[in-house]
């Protein structure tokens, strides 16, 4: 499992702006309301209130990866799938450029050909 720290490092850079407003709460107001035992309470609740939001990111982000472990082999066909698209479509696109190639070349023959039939 990754280690809490690390994920909260992680997380707080990347997501919820919830785990920010906390830090600023208890960053900046609760010096500002800790006179009072509501300021107290609300001290001494923020760590809990980050360790939940924590383990609900925790769980999404492993919910996430469970899905993407099991739609792997349906993203890995889509993927193939696509690439192949791809490959077939640039070997059109050579194959029509080679024969268009082709035509210009024979199409050159034929009025020098009949360039030459005139002298």
């Amino acid at each position: 499992m990754i280690h809490i720290s690390l994920i909260y490092l992680t997380l707080s850079h990347t997501l919820p702006s919830s785990l920010q407003i906390l830090e600023q709460i208890e960053s900046v107001h609760v010096a500002n309301v800790n006179t009072f035992s509501f300021g107290r309470h609300l001290e001494r609740s923020l760590p809990r209130v980050k360790e939940a939001i924590l383990r609900r990111v925790i769980e999404e982000v492993n919910e996430w990866f469970l899905l993407m472990r099991e739609r792997a082999p349906e993203i890995g066909a889509f993927a193939m799938a696509q690439t192949e698209a791809v490959i077939v479509r640039q070997q059109r696109e050579t194959q029509s450029r080679y024969t268009r190639g082709e035509r210009e070349r024979e199409r050159k023959r034929t009025i020098e050909i009949f360039r030459g039939l005139e002298r």
